[in-house]
C-alpha cells in the first residue's frame, strides 16, 4: 500500500463515518424535524430540552464538518445554561493531556492564565497550543464558539481522546507491540467482541471507498476501541467529581452507534448513569422515510441497532463525494 493511500486511510479513520455527500434534498419534509426514537414521533425543541434537563450525560452526535449541526449544539447549550444548568463540556477532538489548556482558557484563576501575550490574543494562543493553527478558520470556529461560551459562563471543559500519536501507533503496529508506558495510557472496559469487530471492519471498508486491508483495519479497530474506552473513562471521571452538573459530550456520531459505543462503555463503568444519546443526521440525497435512517445490521445472528434516543435532521454540508475525488487520483 503506497504512502498516499496510507495517509488517506489514517485521515479517513479520524473523520470516518461522517457520511458520503450528495445533492441536497432541499424540500425534504424531515428537514429540521426532531424525533423521539422510542415513540417514533416528532417532538418540539422545548420537549427535547425538557428531556435533557433530567440527564447526567448528553451526547451531541455530530458530523464534524456540518455547520448547521454546530449551530444546534451552541443553541442547546445556551438554552441549558439559561435554565440554570452548568454542564461540563467534553470534546472528542482534543486529547486528554490538553484538558489543562482548555481549563486555563475557560476558568482562568490569575491574569497569566488568560493566555494573553503582547502579539496574540487569547484565542490565537489557545488555538496554537491545541495544535489547531493548521486547520481552517471555519473548522476551528465550530469548536471555539463552544469553548468561548464555556469561558463566558466559567464552565469546566475537558478533552477525552487518547493522544494522536498513541492512536497512530496502535494503527501502525497494534496494541500488542506498544511500549509499557504507552499501554499505561489505555483504559479497557472489556466491551469488545468478534461480531462488533466484524461490523466495524465493514464500516471501515465503506469509509475507505470499498478498499479493505484486513491487517490494517484490525489495528484500526484496536485504536477505535481504545479511543472509545478512553472517552468513556473521561466522562465518568468528570461526572463523579461533579455529579450535580451534567456532562455534554461533543463527539462524532460514529462513536455512538450500534449499542457498543461510548454510552454503553459509560454504563459499564458507572451503571447508574442517566444518559441521552442525541444525534444530528444529514438528510439523504433522495426523499426517504424516517425508518430508513435507522438500519439494522446482522452479524452471525446478532442484530446491531442504531441506539439513539433523539434524532434531529439537518441539511447536508456539501455535495461532493470524497471517494470520487480519491478515485480520480488513480485514473
Amino acid at each position: 500500500m503506497n504512502s498516499l493511500f496510507r495517509k488517506f486511510c489514517l485521515s479517513s479513520f479520524i473523520f470516518y463515518l461522517c457520511g458520503l455527500t450528495s445533492s441536497q434534498a432541499s424540500e425534504d419534509p424531515l428537514l429540521e424535524t426532531i424525533w423521539d426514537i422510542e415513540s417514533g414521533k416528532v417532538i418540539k425543541h422545548e420537549e427535547l430540552i425538557e428531556h435533557f434537563l433530567g440527564s447526567e450525560v448528553i451526547y451531541f452526535g455530530e458530523k464534524h464538518d456540518n455547520a448547521r449541526q454546530h449551530e444546534i449544539q451552541l443553541q442547546i447549550l445556551e438554552t441549558l445554561i439559561s435554565k440554570g444548568k452548568r454542564p461540563s463540556i467534553g470534546f472528542e477532538f482534543f486529547t486528554i493531556g490538553q484538558t489543562s489548556l482548555l481549563m486555563n482558557f475557560t476558568q482562568p484563576y490569575a491574569p497569566i492564565m488568560n493566555m494573553k501575550s503582547k502579539d496574540q490574543n487569547p484565542e490565537s494562543v489557545l488555538r496554537q497550543a491545541l495544535g489547531w493553527d493548521h486547520r481552517s478558520d471555519e473548522e476551528w470556529s465550530y469548536y471555539f464558539k463552544l469553548i468561548e461560551l464555556a469561558r463566558q459562563n466559567q464552565l469546566p471543559t475537558f478533552a477525552t481522546d487518547i493522544p494522536w500519536g498513541l492512536s497512530s501507533r496502535i494503527t501502525r503496529v497494534g496494541i500488542e507491540n506498544l511500549h509499557p508506558t504507552e499501554l499505561s495510557l489505555l483504559v479497557d472496559t472489556g466491551l469488545n467482541d468478534s461480531e462488533y469487530e466484524e461490523l466495524m471492519l465493514q464500516e471501515f471498508t465503506n469509509a475507505h471507498c470499498g478498499y479493505r486491508n484486513e491487517k490494517l483495519f484490525r489495528r484500526m479497530y484496536q485504536a477505535w476501541i481504545a479511543r472509545n474506552d478512553a472517552m468513556a473513562q473521561s466522562i465518568v471521571s468528570t461526572l463523579e467529581a461533579n455529579h450535580q452538573n451534567p456532562v455534554v459530550m461533543i463527539v462524532g456520531f460514529g462513536h455512538l452507534r450500534h449499542g457498543m459505543g461510548i454510552p454503553e462503555r459509560v454504563a459499564y463503568l458507572r451503571p447508574e448513569t442517566k444518559q441521552i444519546n442525541f444525534f444530528m443526521m444529514e438528510i439523504s440525497q433522495e426523499l426517504s422515510s424516517f425508518e430508513s435512517y435507522l438500519p439494522e445490521f446482522e452479524i452471525n445472528g446478532r442484530t446491531f441497532r442504531q441506539d439513539f434516543d433523539y434524532l434531529w435532521f439537518t441539511p447536508r454540508q456539501d455535495t461532493e463525494d470524497p471517494c470520487e475525488a480519491f478515485r480520480k487520483q488513480y485514473e
